[in-house]
């Protein structure tokens, strides 16, 4: 096929350069006869012909190179927009097109055309060359936005089929989190894993470091089971954006011209994809928002496990992790005891809850773990 493209463009160059020949002023061609004395057209159509095949061969290498990087690259969204946007582009086009030609048809206009070849070859050529710009202007501009596009045309509409594309940084593949989210069905469409994350998941997998290759290796896992979940919608295209060495400036920018979402555990690549206005999920902050809650004043029955630093204090885990300080509580270590919430520290390192103890109640108004009560009011946080 790119035989095909290279061989039309090297033909329609040289043809052009004898059209450019062919249509030279009368007075030149006598001067080059009477200069050189061989016959003026067949000198200029071999001159000219010979500069049209060289320009179009280097410019038909160029694109061949061009379309070689770049059709991996092309997903079938991207063909289906960027068909949509050159059937538009030559539409419109041809609608420009009309009025032209009734004007180069025009008498007046004729009669000047026809009394200069230069001018007769540029009139073949200009519905051509139209044709061209505004196809190119459309595909460029519904592959480049068909995020707004499909907003806008698929407003109100069921966009399931339309969902946009998830992209995984090597956190969120390391994490595992994502996959469980997709398992359930709460993150929809194509997942994404770019190649240069495979290479920086490798790089840890490869590791020295024992405890670096285990999260390689589980991030390994973690794309066998999204491979068995998604056999169809799990893709890993060989990006190539740029100069950018980092990885996290290669997914930013991925994101942004594929409009897909970027899925990471990483608060700082999160914050840059919110800085560069690319729309991202932090599976941390979102696995936070899903913890069941308590507030102050909440009746819990948990089991004291441990100690805790300071004297008296005992510890105790909620249903969802969260560490419990209860006050007094050391001398029930391995038993149940039901406590009221005083305090609730949210820290970069999770959620702290202090408690004091409380009498166990007659009725069955405590529940153990995060089922908690207010004044006999069942309150569900879960």
């Amino acid at each position: 096929m790119l035989n095909l493209i290279h061989g039309f463009l090297v033909m329609a160059g040289t043809l052009t350069g004898v059209l450019v020949a062919y249509s030279l002023d009368e007075v030149l061609l006598g001067w080059i006869l009477d200069s050189t004395g061989y016959p003026p057209r067949f000198l200029m159509g071999i001159l000219f012909g010979g500069v049209g095949y060289l320009t179009a061969a280097t410019l038909s290498e160029e694109f061949e190179k061009w379309l070689e990087r770049w059709l991996p690259l092309i997903s079938a969204v991207e063909v289906v927009w960027g068909t949509s946007g050159l059937v538009l582009g030559l539409v419109v086009a041809n609608l420009f097109c009309i009025p032209l030609v009734l004007v180069l048809n025009s008498n007046p206009v004729q009669f000047q055309i026809r009394s200069n070849p230069l001018l007769s070859s540029l009139t073949l050529l200009l519905p051509l060359f139209v044709n061209i710009l505004l196809g190119s202007v459309g595909v460029y501009m519904f592959t480049r936005r068909q995020g707004e596009l499909r907003g806008i045309l698929f407003a109100g509409a069921d966009r399931r089929g339309f969902a946009t594309s998830k992209v995984l940084d090597t956190s969120a593949v390391i994490d595992g989190r994502v996959v469980e989210l997709i398992r359930c069905k709460i993150l929809e469409g194509p997942v994404v894993v770019p190649q240069f994350v495979l290479h920086e998941l490798q790089f840890v997998a490869d590791s020295s470091d024992a405890v670096r290759r285990e999260r390689g290796r589980r991030g390994f896992h973690n794309l066998e089971r999204l491979k068995e979940l998604r056999p169809r919608g799990l893709e890993f295209p060989p990006v190539d954006i740029g100069p950018q060495e980092q990885v996290d400036a290669k997914l930013v920018a991925y994101c942004r011209e594929t409009a897909s979402m970027l899925i990471t555990v990483d608060y700082n690549l999160n914050k840059l994809a919110q800085l560069q206005e690319v729309s991202s999920i932090n599976v941390a902050d979102a696995a936070n928002a899903l913890k069941p809650q308590v507030t102050m004043g909440d009746q819990v029955r948990i089991e004291i496990r441990k100690t805790g630093k300071e004297p008296g204090q005992g510890i105790g885990y909620l249903a969802d992790g969260s560490m419990v300080v209860v006050e007094s509580g050391g001398d029930l270590l391995g038993q149940t005891a039901a406590v009221r919430v005083e305090k609730i520290l949210q820290t970069s390192a999770g959620r702290m809850v202090f408690a004091n103890l409380i009498q166990e109640p007659r009725d069955d108004t405590v529940r153990t773990g995060l089922q908690v009560v207010n004044g006999g009011n069942p309150s569900s946080t879960g």
